[in-house]
């Protein structure tokens, strides 16, 4: 806790994020960071006392490269109503959200985060679903992530109780 504010995240829920990066190589951190500071979302302030004002917690890039962009002890700036009770991931892609690049690093990040906080699937959640925002494809595409999530699951780990 810095300045008096609590920063605690109790990660009830993961909320899933779509970033199209259009023509762009990527959508680098840096740029998140500035669109996230513009949109006027607060700063968490790093061990290094740098103000990081990016909101997700995971970033999935065009390439499949998982980066760990803010603690997931602390709270998020992705989802108004969902911020101190779930884990923002945001995937970033052209045109679908789950390519042969990002797919499988989004499915494992996913159940990493199921396991350890145990959260089942139906608390698996778009952006979308919740606070009604267009984020493209995780507003439609949920049901079909999540029996994607389901399969998945299935395959690696069919005892896990977490799939149903």
């Amino acid at each position: 806790m810095k300045s008096g504010i609590n920063y605690s995240n109790t990660p009830e829920f993961i909320v899933m994020h779509y970033s199209q990066s259009g023509d762009r190589a990527w959508y680098s951190i840096e740029e998140i960071n500035n669109d996230h500071r513009r949109k006027g979302f607060y700063p968490y302030i790093t061990p290094n006392g740098r103000p990081l004002f990016i909101g997700y917690h995971y970033l999935v890039n065009r390439l499949g490269c998982v980066s760990t962009l803010r603690p997931e002890n602390i709270f998020g700036q992705h989802c108004a109503s969902m911020n101190r009770k779930s884990i923002g991931i945001c995937v970033e892609g052209l045109v679908k959200v789950l390519d042969q690049n990002t797919k499988k690093p989004t499915l494992e990040l996913v159940y990493r985060l199921m396991k350890k906080y145990q959260i089942p699937v139906n608390r698996v959640v778009g952006h979308g679903e919740i606070d009604n925002k267009d984020c493209p494809n995780f507003r439609r595409g949920m049901s079909g992530f999540r029996e994607t999530l389901v399969n998945f699951i299935n395959k690696i780990d069919p005892d896990s109780k977490l799939a149903n």
